[in-house]
């Protein structure tokens, strides 16, 4: 298995972005947002691609954009939806090693309010607290490590680099 790559899963809200930046910066490595990869293919943002066009056709588009990347020394952003489709989490498996930032119920409500469930891949969820709760499992599943990022975000890269050199 390849880990040259490190790829961040979990909830909206927990920092992927922020934190994936920062740990790469620190590593010396590049950083890939897939968000941000697929709204410039599709050149909108992604809330407008799930009202206009649906979830399953964002997921889908999700999907394409994910598994052409074939890069190496690279820390991965993810939507948090990204664990719905399991031949994207197989080839993310395939090119790096998979971190799942975790916060509480709490932490996240506070961080992306209630108000913003129509910006997100709810998988047929009505709330905030459904989707955190079928998501997961999931994101357990696919995790080869999972972090506590309730912290600061150099606080939570200072410890994910402190785990990944065990």
């Amino acid at each position: 298995m390849n880990h040259q790559n490190i790829t961040l899963i979990g909830m909206a809200g927990v920092g992927k972005s922020t934190i994936g930046k920062r740990l790469a910066k620190s590593q010396g490595m590049e950083f890939i947002d897939t968000d941000n990869l697929i709204e410039k293919k599709e050149m909108r943002i992604i809330p407008d691609i799930i009202k206009h066009d649906g979830e399953d056709a964002f997921k889908s588009i999700e999907k394409d954009c994910i598994i052409s990347l074939n890069t190496k020394n690279s820390v991965i952003s993810t939507g948090g939806s990204v664990i719905y489709d399991i031949d994207v989490m197989n080839h993310l498996k395939s090119i790096s090693r998979i971190i799942y930032l975790h916060a509480g119920f709490d932490s996240i409500h506070k961080r992306i309010g209630s108000k913003n469930i129509r910006r997100l891949v709810t998988n047929g969820t009505n709330s905030i607290e459904e989707l955190y709760n079928s998501r997961l499992p999931l994101y357990n599943r696919y995790a080869d490590m999972i972090i506590d990022a309730e912290k600061d975000s150099k606080e939570t890269v200072d410890d994910i680099i402190q785990k990944i050199k065990r």
